[in-house]
């Protein structure tokens, strides 16, 4: 090799082990802790459809009040204004049909336990 390409080689193979220790010294400076995750899940949409489902499943009569507890739940309205900017808003009597609809007719103990 020639002075030239043999400085250049030992410049380039310098500036890569450089930049290796760089990058290994990075990497295991960063503490490889866990980060804190904090989940909250709130049930009380879906705690009211069970009760409604309850209710109907023992023919008790379902009054507004049953239903208030439904809408005013934090899930019903997340649940609303996640679907409103998706062009598929409902309305609540949509809902109510939903409710009682075949597609949750399985018996709430079932639905209970899962």
């Amino acid at each position: 090799m020639t002075d030239r390409r043999l400085y250049s080689f030992i410049r380039t193979l310098a500036s890569g082990a450089i930049l290796l220790c760089y990058i290994t010294s990075t990497c295991l400076a960063k503490p490889a802790g866990r980060a804190d995750v904090k989940v909250l899940i709130i049930t009380d949409e879906a705690d009211a459809v069970l009760a409604l489902l309850a209710k109907k499943q023992i023919n008790q009569p379902v009054n507004d009040a049953d239903w208030q507890r439904l809408f005013s739940s934090e899930g019903y309205v997340r649940l609303k204004q996640r679907e409103a900017p998706m062009r598929a808003p409902f309305e609540d009597t949509d809902f109510k049909k939903f409710v009682f609809s075949g597609e949750l007719a399985a018996p709430p103990s079932s639905a209970n336990h899962t």
